[in-house]
């Protein structure tokens, strides 16, 4: 069971980790981060989006809310986010939902709050 309406902007992330990165090195951003050259090198490339504790280590380092990495998408049954927490060997289904139904109240409370300031 998942929570469907929502995908992860992997392209976005990504574009914001190579401008954040600049000139510097792969392995710098790594050993600064303490991730790995191959998650941040796949990241980049827009090959699958990061886990949990990955995301929350790049939404520190680009001072962004994690949340803003989670794009509405009424017209999909399926988002990457769910499917990688259906598949998380160490995560119950219950705790996989729980998941997403807090991520999904989160996204609610943000759009909101856009909402509000935009007038």
């Amino acid at each position: 069971m998942h929570v469907a309406g929502f995908r992860f902007d992997i392209q976005r992330l990504a574009q914001l980790v190579r401008e954040k990165r600049g000139m510097r090195t792969l392995r710098d951003i790594g050993q600064e981060l303490q991730l790995s050259i191959s998650t941040l090198s796949r990241i980049e490339r827009e090959h699958f989006p990061p886990d949990w504790h990955t995301l929350f280590i790049l939404s520190k380092w680009l001072d962004i809310h994690p949340g803003e990495f989670l794009v509405s998408d009424e017209d999909s049954d399926q988002n990457d986010l769910s499917i990688q927490l259906r598949a998380a060997r160490n995560m119950s289904s219950e705790s996989a939902l729980a998941l997403m139904e807090a991520v999904k109240a989160m996204y609610e409370t943000m759009n909101a709050s856009r909402a509000k300031e935009n007038g």
